[in-house]
């Protein structure tokens, strides 16, 4: 694979005639600069994927200089947004989701990447499908960094203690419900949780998504969630085997604390809890299992890539491209491996580095198995303006302000506004 990074050559500046004898000097090179727009890339490793390949390339290559422009993941799909349509100086940006992707393809802030890759014959079938989700018009718009299917992981210690089995790799989630519940006990600094329910509205959507029989999830009838959204808020308001929404808005709760037995999350979570664990955060024994699936359905979980982009106007593209290379190639992709993160591009060189990690749970290969991957967000217009209905929506849901049938009826209500807004779709 082509290495990514650039040379700059030194120059010489000669003895000056007129000052006979005069030794001759050196300038120091400037340095290439590119600016990189992510999620906790400067600060915080185990809160970002993002943060490990990026570190790693400014270690390899010295003569580039990265300026990193840093958002809390809950914030930066609007701060990108934000940013570019201010015309702020970024080369390089990481695309969150597929409605991020949708977005910012709509409104034309990524660069085609068909030439650059052609002119560097850069092999895109490394990716398999991956790099299918991130094609439009036959275009390509950017490169896969990370692809990501959701996994249970569990508290084995308070499983053990409570004389409860694992979860095994063919629950439902009718028993995930009832052993959240079995898994809940005391109070106050002694409380032990069932569950831990993000406040993300993919959360909520997970288990629906699978459920769907036509269509996806800018075009399904979204009675079709009504399952999952009876399960996820009983286990949340009527069992109380999960900490509250608001709560969890507002302070948080977390796996580390080890008073959470089990959640269901993103394959990006084995890489947070290595470093944990790196860090001595997390100090108990744990495992993983593929995530519930519905009484005689399909084996099926949400499944997400990450893309890496150029700005569409960005004044070093050739140079972007190379990090690009670099990130999403066999360098980055170690990197990402080495710190428990599944990335998109997998060659032997990248297994050797993820099986080697002594702080994964034994059983790690068993969970990653899925038969069928849904896309969290469709390649469909409507994937970015419904993004934070459903956001606006679940929230209001979770918390109890509305019920399940007004959550269905006002996302029916809400997507068949945008649709008579726009003749587009």
């Amino acid at each position: 694979m082509k290495r990514c990074g650039i040379i700059l050559a030194l120059i010489l500046v000669g003895a000056s005639l007129v000052f006979a004898g005069a030794p001759a000097e050196e300038e120091s090179p400037e340095m290439q600069t590119l600016s990189v727009a992510g999620w906790g890339i400067m600060t915080d490793p185990s809160a970002s994927e993002t943060w490990w390949p990026l570190h790693s390339y400014m270690a390899d290559h010295p003569e580039i200089e990265l300026e990193l422009i840093e958002s809390p993941t809950e914030e930066y799909p609007e701060k990108v947004a934000i940013m570019l349509a201010g015309g702020t100086d970024i080369d390089v940006f990481f695309l969150k989701d597929q409605s991020m992707f949708a977005r910012e393809l709509e409104k034309d802030n990524l660069l085609n990447l068909d030439d650059l890759i052609a002119e560097n014959g850069y092999d895109t079938s490394v990716y398999g499908g991956a790099i299918e989700q991130l094609t439009v018009d036959g275009n390509i718009w950017a490169l896969p960094y990370r692809n990501d299917t959701w996994i249970l992981v569990y508290n084995r210690d308070l499983f053990d203690a409570a004389g409860v089995p694992y979860p095994t790799n063919d629950m439902t989630w009718t028993q995930y419900r009832e052993v959240a519940r079995q898994m809940t006990s005391g109070s106050g600094n002694d409380q032990i949780w069932g569950t831990y329910l993000h406040t993300w509205s993919s959360i909520y959507r997970l288990p629906g998504q699978a459920d769907l029989e036509e269509g996806d999830i800018c075009t399904a009838d979204y009675s079709g969630l009504r399952r999952a959204f009876d399960l996820i808020t009983s286990i949340q308001l009527v069992d109380h085997s999960a900490q509250d929404y608001a709560t969890n808005r507002a302070l948080g709760s977390h796996f580390w604390s080890g008073r959470v037995a089990m959640f269901y999350m993103g394959t990006w979570n084995l890489g947070q809890n290595v470093n944990a664990i790196r860090e001595g955060n997390m100090d108990f024994d744990w495992g993983i299992a593929q995530v519930p699936q519905w009484e005689g359905k399909r084996d099926a979980c949400l499944g997400l890539v990450t893309g890496a982009s150029i700005n569409a106007n960005s004044d070093s593209p050739q140079q972007a491209f190379e990090l690009l290379e670099y990130i999403c190639g066999e360098p980055g992709a170690i990197s990402l491996a080495s710190h428990g993160t599944v990335p998109a591009l997998m060659t032997d060189r990248v297994a050797e580095a993820f099986s080697a990690i002594p702080e994964l749970p034994d059983n790690v290969g068993e969970g990653l198995i899925v038969d069928r991957v849904i896309p969290e967000w469709p390649l469909n217009p409507l994937a970015g303006p419904l993004s934070p209905v459903f956001d606006e929506v679940v929230s209001l849901m979770a918390t109890g302000d509305i019920s399940v049938d007004e959550a269905i009826q006002m996302l029916e209500d809400r997507r068949a506004e945008i649709i008579a807004q726009s003749e587009e779709f």
